[in-house]
């Protein structure tokens, strides 16, 4: 019994410190979620649709979410009776703010890039200042005026941050 439970403790251990990556790269075509070693969902397009690669473990699945009559099912919700009197939930926005905030400084920015053209002259004008200013800040944003726009982005995070981010 004790060695089951320190081989279940172990698990949950390695699950919740495992890291989440985010991987953004628009030149290379690379949009995936991976948690390290146990599962990657990969979003790719070809000539007509999108679609997703998903990998658990050693079982891979491609699915494309619009197959069939290409739109993606909703649910049917039921209507919810309305309150008569009764005792009003109370949300606090305050707290759900500070919650949300915690939820994004969780998570940690490897690498960043963004290479971008607005298409509008003006607006490029505009975003030119703002990008020397953050390049002073050693974040690399570049403004063209050739048409081209490149982002790479990698962001990391593991399960137990981000539940830490929510209990506080």
């Amino acid at each position: 019994l004790i060695v089951i439970a320190s081989v279940l403790i172990a698990v949950l251990c390695f699950i919740a410190l495992t890291p989440i990556v985010i991987e953004v790269d628009s030149s290379r075509r690379i949009y995936e979620v991976r948690l390290t070693g146990i599962a990657k969902l990969r979003v790719w397009f070809n000539e007509t649709s999108l679609l997703l690669n998903l990998q658990v473990l050693w079982w891979k699945k491609v699915i494309n979410p619009f197959a069939g009559d290409g739109k993606l099912k909703t649910l049917q919700h039921k209507k919810q009776p309305s309150r008569k009197g009764g005792r009003k939930l109370k949300f606090s926005t305050n707290s759900a703010g500070r919650k949300i905030r915690n939820l994004i400084r969780s998570f940690r920015v490897k690498h960043f890039y963004l290479d971008a053209d607005t298409g509008d002259y003006l607006l490029n004008a505009w975003l030119y200042p703002v990008a020397g200013y953050l390049n002073a800040k050693q974040v690399p944003v570049y403004i063209n005026y050739n048409g081209r726009v490149v982002v790479e982005m990698k962001v990391t995070n593991n399960l137990a941050r981000i539940l830490m981010a929510i209990i506080k």
